[in-house]
């Protein structure tokens, strides 16, 4: 059997990501293949305190310490022009993004941009023949698992991430002591958030650039 492309090498999920990351960690310049690191896919009903604004501050904040180039986080009321075509720039951002980041909430199932934004990079992610991780959810606090979107059932493990909404600070004005158990799981988070952005820049480097 021939190899599929370049990717034939990579394996096992586990061997795949490894080898993915020894290539980029090697680059003296790692290239980034994408414009945009991430996209924040949300209900706007769920951001009414400010969450999900005080968690793309953070993310920001902190990719600027992890990643060796400028980050690029798209979210819609800082990167639309209200005077084009919406439905176009989101889908263009969605497909412009390295990883999806969905706040995922009571909320999100009932709302079709949110839907349509799943359905549109999950069409272009090509996650059936690249081996590496781009969907990044963060929930918000729930009452019952059965109200949350379907396809966030098999994402329910030990370290998924809840985001507490009062906990808006940026990093430099946290009180680390009082709440350290949440900045930490924040901090895991967008650490994994981090080498997964590195990942898919450099599996699509390995890829598609000759």
């Amino acid at each position: 059997m021939e190899p599929d492309g370049k990717f034939w090498w990579l394996g096992t999920r586990q061997g795949g990501l490894r080898s993915v990351r020894r290539r980029c960690m090697t680059m003296r310049e790692p290239d980034r293949f994408f414009k945009h690191d991430a996209f924040i896919s949300y209900a706007r009903a769920d951001n009414e305190k400010g969450a999900v604004h005080a968690l793309h501050a953070q993310l920001d904040e902190f990719l600027r310490s992890s990643l060796p180039w400028e980050p690029s986080v798209w979210l819609d009321e800082r990167s639309l022009n209200t005077e084009g075509d919406v439905k176009q720039q989101i889908r263009e951002g969605l497909r412009d993004a390295a990883v999806l980041i969905s706040i995922t909430s009571e909320t999100v199932e009932s709302r079709k941009w949110c839907r349509d934004e799943m359905g549109w990079f999950l069409t272009g992610a090509d996650l059936d023949r690249v081996i590496v991780e781009r969907l990044y959810p963060v929930f918000l606090p729930f009452s019952d698992p059965a109200r949350l979107p379907r396809w966030s059932k098999d994402m329910f493990t030990l370290d998924m991430f809840i985001l507490d909404p009062e906990r808006q600070e940026l990093f430099a004005q946290q009180d680390y002591d009082a709440h350290r158990r949440y900045w930490d799981r924040l901090y895991g988070w967008m650490s994994k958030v981090s080498k997964g952005i590195i990942d898919v820049h450099a599996a699509w480097n390995l890829w598609l650039r000759p």
